[in-house]
């Protein structure tokens, strides 16, 4: 909740200058509030962005703007952002530092942002420096206790170790008092190029992630250097190709050799390297006045004077003289700030609810954490999933896919075991050796050969027999081909309905995929063995169904009759062949109608019925329920897959964030 405390009430004796002021006021203090909840990970905040290469007077430039005392000595380069939260207040100057962290030690953004106050209010401007140096410390030594630090005099800081070069996480500090502008921006590390590669990367990639999107870019350029030597005005040039967000602030006139101030005068009127927001310059304390310990009234005077005394300075024109000096800087950075805070917040509104709703649909996908009780909520995974296989067995609505794939399957089994009818014909081929006898002549030759003691007229069963075993010697692929292409297609349906209702449990998962897998290689088994004995029982031909057999023989016989006549004017030569021949065919026709149907019915009531009508059982005992070690099992059976569980906590982070921003946004008004 935005604190009442930071602003005043609005009075209806304010003048319009006081109610501006209000106004500007109430706007920080809302980005502050957005940004120390976590909000910029979640909602692009308008903020001001201090850069600048290293020794380019960035630090000096901070301390005229917020009024405070900065870390001067050698080695106490900024090393993390600083969030400066400046604000006017009656009151005597005042600052309190907090830490916030917003990455881990890896660099991952950490799903609860904190800021914690780092020791207590600060009155003295005098006492801020070794505040801010002690800050920093805890900033780059994640792993120790920030209150270790509260109590370290210079020696100690200036001596301690750092556990990382530089961090993304922030030392901010709220800054109030009677001289204190309305404004808030973030100090960044210089940026460096005598470091390791990996320091140079980091500190710029840490620029890039801050300077991005929402921010307007307060570029500091030392006069010392031509503006095209500094990375930092490449960097902003590469971010913000057109300028349009950038603004810039020369800093050290009083480096400028004779001939020099043309170029950086032409720069200031905007006839050179033109920015949209401009340029302007300023003189901070050197080395000598800072010995002295002048105050920031008195820093300031001296710069004006310098302006006013200093060549080329004091004879600039009134659009140079309009951009010279801490005071006016700080107004147009605030009037920029406020004005970019009022553009963006009708977007922040919508785009932060948009978000909001996209979180929560992301989050109605994710399951619900598992529960404490993993008995139950196995036996009840265990009934849903033998309800969704009793279902693909029986072909239930929705649940189709098996049993049409079966009916597909078992009809090309009927194709494929109807092809291996025997064909016969009276075209005489004369060859004797034939292992397939087909015509007539072959099998009156065939029937020749097998007579031993038969009496005249009489066909040996044997050679019956034998050719009726060659029309099944295809059967066994067959039929084994039929029920692997059954197998196969359950394997796949059971894949899928397992991942769908085992699958965000990957230990339990995986358990089921092997209890599965063990049963289901044991009905294929047994449902090959039993295809095996079934078509062995066509070893040797044997039928009751007399009036099926006789009934097809008698066709055949018919039928082969009158294709004999055709050929040879009713010869009886081959009679003894063509009621061979119909007996086969027959036989076939018998054996080839019980098949169809009994292939089939194995691989569903061996395979397809006794999984399901077995499934509750399989799981629950393949799964361990109820054994010494059932606790300790089902609790690991439950423990959810990390990726979902920090997908879930990620979401959850991301949408507290948001809806505090959403709460916040809605509870300012302009009122």
């Amino acid at each position: 909740m935005l604190d009442p405390a930071d602003t005043p009430p609005r009075t209806s004796t304010m003048s319009g200058v006081e109610e501006y002021a209000l106004h500007t006021r109430r706007l920080m203090t809302l980005t502050k509030a957005l940004r120390s909840g976590g909000g910029q990970a979640v909602v692009d905040i308008p903020r001001i962005v201090v850069i600048g290469n290293q020794s380019a007077g960035k630090s000096s430039l901070v301390e005229g703007i917020a009024d405070i005392k900065a870390p001067r000595e050698a080695g106490t380069c900024t090393r993390c952002p600083m969030e400066f939260r400046l604000s006017y207040s009656p009151q005597a100057w005042s600052c309190q530092v907090y830490l916030r962290f917003e990455k881990d030690t890896s660099g991952v953004k950490l799903t609860d942002v904190k800021e914690v106050k780092f020791g207590g209010l600060i009155d003295d401007k005098d006492e801020l420096e070794i505040q801010l140096r002690r800050a920093q410390l805890a900033i780059l030594n994640p792993d120790t206790d920030p209150d270790n630090f509260l109590e370290m005099n210079r020696q100690q800081a200036s001596a301690h170790p750092n556990q990382l070069g530089f961090s993304s996480n922030v030392v901010c500090l709220d800054v109030s008092g009677p001289e204190t502008p309305d404004l808030s921006f973030i100090d960044l590390p210089g940026l460096v190029s005598n470091e390791e590669d990996s320091i140079i990367d980091l500190v710029r990639d840490l620029v890039v992630d801050h300077i991005s999107g929402n921010a307007l870019i307060l570029l500091t350029i030392t006069m010392r250097d031509d503006i095209q030597n500094q990375a930092a005005a490449r960097l902003a040039k590469e971010v913000d190709p057109r300028g349009v967000r950038t603004l810039g602030v020369l800093t050290k006139p009083d480096t400028l050799q004779h001939g020099e101030e043309h170029g950086w005068l032409d720069i200031l009127s905007g006839t050179s390297h033109r920015l949209h927001h401009g340029y302007f310059v300023t003189k901070q304390p050197g080395p000598a006045e800072l010995e002295e310990n002048i105050d920031h009234a008195e820093a300031r005077q001296r710069e004006k004077t310098y302006f006013a005394t200093k060549q080329p300075w004091k004879d600039a024109n009134g659009v140079v003289r309009s951009r010279m000096g801490i005071p006016s800087l700080t107004v147009t950075l605030s009037r920029l700030l406020r004005q970019r805070i009022e553009q963006t917040l009708p977007g922040l509104r919508s785009d932060s609810k948009e978000s909001l709703n996209a979180v929560n649909a992301s989050l109605w996908g994710i399951p619900d954490p598992p529960s404490s009780n993993p008995t139950r909520d196995l036996l009840q995974l265990v009934g849903r999933f033998e309800k969704i296989v009793s279902s693909c067995v029986h072909g239930a609505i929705n649940e189709e896919a098996l049993i049409q794939h079966c009916r597909a399957v078992y009809e090309d089994y009927r194709v494929k075991i109807k092809a291996t009818t025997p064909e016969f014909t009276f075209v005489d081929t004369e060859d004797s050796t034939t292992l397939r006898p087909r015509d007539a002549g072959d099998i009156q030759r065939f029937i020749d050969s097998r007579i031993t003691r038969e009496l005249p007229f009489n066909i040996p069963f044997s050679a019956k027999v034998y050719l009726i075993h060659q029309c099944f010697e295809d059967w066994p692929n067959i039929s084994r081909e039929c029920a692997t292409s059954v197998f196969d297609k359950l394997k796949k349906i059971l894949e899928e309905k397992v991942e769908a209702t085992f699958g965000r449990f990957a230990s339990l998962k995986e358990n089921v995929r092997n209890v599965l897998e063990a049963r289901l290689e044991a009905l294929e088994s047994a449902t090959l063995e039993r295809i095996d004995w079934m078509l062995k029982l066509e070893y040797p031909p044997y039928t009751l169904n007399h009036h099926y057999f006789e009934s097809y023989r008698t066709k055949y016989i018919e039928k082969f009759q009158d294709e004999r006549e055709n050929e040879d004017s009713g010869s009886d030569e081959y009679n003894q062949a063509i009621v061979m021949m119909a007996e086969v065919r027959a036989y076939f026709q018998v054996a080839y109608k019980r098949i169809i149907d009994n292939v089939p019915r194995i691989i569903d009531h061996d395979c397809l019925q006794a999984l399901s009508e077995a499934m509750n059982d399989t799981l629950t005992s393949g799964l361990g329920v109820g054994d010494d070690a059932a606790s300790y099992r089902l609790r690991s059976y439950f423990a959810e897959d990390p990726a979902v569980q920090a997908e879930r906590e990620e979401l959850m982070a991301k949408k507290a964030k948001l809806e505090d921003v959403v709460k916040k946004l809605n509870e300012f008004s302009f009122s």
